[in-house]
């Protein structure tokens, strides 16, 4: 809990999951976070998408995987795969 001011648009309370796996790659912990997500989404609403901020989200289905270099340039344009001298 952080004793900060609460709004429509912020709330200092917060929900998290950490995911660790001995042995396991990045791939291996998206894998397990995705079905742990699933698995809660699925007792909670079944089949049902979420609707977020107008947003239908789809969380029986496979999450997308991008790089976050390749998310930043997306949202933002900047490219960080190209040399920055």
């Amino acid at each position: 809990f952080r004793n900060e001011g609460m709004d429509a648009t912020h709330n200092p309370e917060f929900t998290s999951i950490e995911v660790y796996q001995a042995y396991a790659d990045f791939q291996d912990i998206m894998d397990l976070t995705e079905g742990i997500i699933q698995h809660v989404a699925k007792a909670v609403k079944g089949d049902a998408p979420v609707i977020y901020q107008g947003t239908e989200i789809k969380l029986n289905e496979p999450f997308k995987r991008v790089h976050m270099v390749d998310a930043i340039k997306e949202i933002t344009g900047v490219d960080f795969w190209k040399d920055m001298t």
